[in-house]
């Protein structure tokens, strides 16, 4: 990973006092793995901390971090679509992928979810299944960080 992505800004901060990324998603992975050890599912949630938000390292959430920071994004402006993503789709997917059974689909629904609440399986643009084909740029995108985790 040479490309340094921010999960989170700080108000008036440069980005060196940002939280990276990388960081967030391993400390978060750790905390789910430790609640999660107690009914012995602490791989599974685990992965889920890992994918909640890799989504963020698209370069819509990274331009729009700088520019919340009113910081200047134009290094995104050739890959940017200039809209703002949804980041946890993301990561739902890359479960879903990855485990295409039951643990897949539920931790699709916990990752996709973590935000806004569990979708429905059947519906309109709240459901997962929608939302599963629909972010998929995203998750293409973001596919190369990805791989290290």
């Amino acid at each position: 990973m040479s490309e340094l992505f921010y999960a989170h800004s700080k108000d008036g901060e440069p980005p060196e006092h940002w939280q990276r990324l990388e960081d967030h998603l391993r400390q978060v992975a750790e905390l789910a793995s430790i609640f999660a050890s107690v009914f012995k599912s602490d791989a599974w949630l685990r992965a889920a901390g890992i994918l909640h938000d890799i989504g963020k390292a698209h370069p819509d959430f990274q331009a729009y971090l700088r520019i919340s920071g009113g910081l200047d994004a134009s290094e995104y402006d050739e890959q940017s679509t200039g809209s703002h993503p949804n980041h946890s789709g993301a990561g739902a997917i890359l479960a879903y992928e990855k485990w295409r059974n039951i643990i897949g689909k539920t931790l699709a629904y916990l990752i996709a979810g973590h935000h806004a609440g569990l979708p429905d399986w059947f519906g309109g643009r709240d459901s997962l299944p929608y939302r599963l084909e629909n972010e998929k740029g995203v998750a293409d995108t973001i596919r190369s960080y990805a791989k290290p985790f």
